[in-house]
């Protein structure tokens, strides 16, 4: 997604002013700092934790991450690439096989992927 906003002001987004955009997710922008998501579903707390696995500002922020009933993690890399005044950023996540996720929750997470680039395009806009 190409966001209107500078690589800078879109790395303080994804990291400090996440709470704008995902304020579900919790973790501090530092290689090895522990990882948290929580929300309900039908009715249910659910969760799913990890650790930080690169945080090179103001381009690449990594993680790995899982839920209890999956046997492993899933990675994510969230890369920010300048393009004059805005930026392209790229999330991708691998591991699902390995992890031992349900076969659709690739295709439910790159839709997930979808809706938080486009809040986190909002937050960056003054939007959120």
């Amino acid at each position: 997604m190409r966001i209107e906003a500078g690589t800078e002001a879109v790395w303080h987004a994804l990291t400090v002013g996440r709470s704008v955009w995902w304020p579900d997710m919790v973790f501090e922008a530092a290689a090895g700092a522990p990882l948290i998501e929580t929300w309900i579903e039908d009715g249910e707390r659910r969760e799913a934790s990890g650790t930080v696995t690169a945080a090179e500002r103001p381009r690449l922020l990594a993680f790995d991450w899982r839920q209890p009933e999956w046997r492993g993690s899933t990675h994510v890399s969230i890369d920010l690439a300048e393009d004059g005044a805005a930026t392209e950023v790229a999330i991708t996540e691998t591991g699902f096989a390995d992890a031992g996720t349900p076969a659709a929750l690739a295709a439910e997470h790159a839709d997930g992927w979808r809706f938080h680039l486009g809040r986190l395009r909002d937050a960056c806009l003054g939007e959120a």
